[in-house]
């Protein structure tokens, strides 16, 4: 068969995906949009209210917590989202095993917390009360992950939507209940636990309600867990790999320049990072859409129509990209004045800096979308360690002489190193 007659072939079933792409994509994007919002509202409402140093003390709460769930959700979300986007039908026990991995893991780590908290000497008795209420929160956190996880791969974005609609206006409401009582750090985090179990209740509900397949057994053969640890432990290594690449030039400055430094490179970073929310909505648009079409047993059409959509999104996210670095760094300057004041002024020549890694950054991203529906998770671990490793080394050595113009040439030269690694590895995209 002739290219022409291959594409007359896959024409009618290439638009209405590309539509169906484009309309989960902008779900996605508005989903985002309202996260951001309400965390922007969030930490100005409890900043104000607890006062510097007990925002300071949430904070260290906060991120205790984020790390605890990067390491209980251990990749389920993302495996899930595959597998089942493959075959809608056929879990094979997936669901009921993502979340008891999810909620053993939960256990040990409340475990941890309960006895090892208490070591936290520099922390006042409330701080360390506040870290073990919170960490409840993790409970109803698996089972949001996994419906959550459920909604994206049955490509329900709509819904997802909607659920994040819920989760911003309960947060929001519940924190300005607290806080106008004049609550304390406990209050709020108990005021969290509730709303987070409550959403788990909604999340829950809206999948039975909108997914016609969606079954839950509790049933769990030892075979499942072994097995999904197996796949997914990849995916578990990769987000604390991603979590500590995200934190490594903050950290390194930290601790081979000055606190002053530091925070110049996180405010550069706080400009460029809502340039990737376009990223994050059309790369969680094309996961399971990939997923389904990239199966073991595709037929050539479906590899065709993949490989199609995967460099009809690479062009659009680059185009976009380049656009997006080009104005950044013209309007650095004011831009920065804006949003941080004068004695931000030197983030300015970091934002130009960092806006040239919008472009290896998309590169890295999209392929490693690709190469996850692939199945060559394994690979990415690889390379992104080795990227890691790259990020640490420039680091060690430009901070010293270059403070934090060389955390931010840094981070271009590890993101344009993962990004001729993954390059490297494409196979049929």
């Amino acid at each position: 068969m002739d290219l022409n007659a291959r594409s007359s072939l896959t024409a009618p079933v290439v638009q209405p995906l590309t539509r169906r792409i484009r309309l989960n994509s902008i779900w996605l994007l508005l989903a985002r949009l309202i996260a951001q919002a309400q965390l922007i509202v969030f930490t100005v409402l409890v900043a104000r209210s607890l006062g510097a140093s007990g925002f300071g003390q949430y904070a260290f709460v906060a991120a205790l917590i984020f790390l605890g769930n990067v390491a209980t959700t251990f990749g389920t979300d993302t495996l899930l989202i595959r597998e089942v986007a493959r075959d809608r039908q056929a879990t094979n026990g997936l669901i009921s095993a993502a979340l008891w991995i999810q909620l053993l893991l939960s256990v040990t780590w409340l475990i941890i917390v309960a006895f090892g908290a208490d070591i936290l000497r520099d922390q006042s008795p409330e701080v360390v009360l506040a870290l073990k209420v919170y960490g409840l929160s993790l409970i109803p956190l698996a089972f949001y992950t996994v419906f959550t996880s459920l909604l994206r791969a049955h490509e329900r974005m709509d819904v997802y939507l909607l659920l994040n609609v819920v989760v911003a206006f309960a947060q929001l409401g519940g924190a300005w209940l607290v806080l106008q009582e004049q609550g304390s750090l406990l209050s709020l985090v108990m005021m969290l636990n509730v709303v987070q179990f409550s959403v788990a209740i909604v999340a829950g509900v809206l999948c039975r309600s909108r997914l016609p397949t969606f079954r839950f057994h509790w049933n769990v053969t030892r075979s499942q867990l072994i097995s999904i640890v197996r796949l997914a432990w990849p995916f578990a290594l990769l987000s604390v790999l991603a979590v500590t690449y995200q934190r490594l030039g903050v950290l390194l400055l930290s601790t081979l320049a000055t606190d002053t430094q530091a925070g110049w490179f996180a405010a550069a970073t706080r400009v460029i990072e809502p340039l990737k929310m376009l990223h994050f909505a059309v790369l969680g648009a094309l996961l399971p859409a990939l997923s389904q079409l990239d199966t073991p047993l595709a037929q050539r059409q479906q590899n065709h129509l993949a490989a199609h959509l995967f460099h009809r999104s690479l062009l659009f996210l680059l185009t976009f990209s380049m656009l997006a670095a080009g104005v950044s760094a013209l309007l650095a300057q004011p831009i920065v004045q804006l949003l941080f004041g004068a004695s931000y002024a030197p983030s300015a020549s970091l934002v130009q800096l960092l806006a040239a890694s919008l472009i290896p950054y998309t590169i890295s991203a999209i392929l490693s979308l690709r190469l996850v529906t692939q199945g060559q998770e394994r690979s990415i671990l690889w390379a992104t360690a080795l990227s890691v490793t790259v990020a640490f080394m420039l680091n060690r050595w430009l901070i010293p002489g270059y403070g934090s113009s060389g955390a931010a040439l840094a981070l271009v030269g590890s993101e344009s190193f993962l990004a001729l690694m993954l390059l490297s590895l494409r196979r049929g995209c």
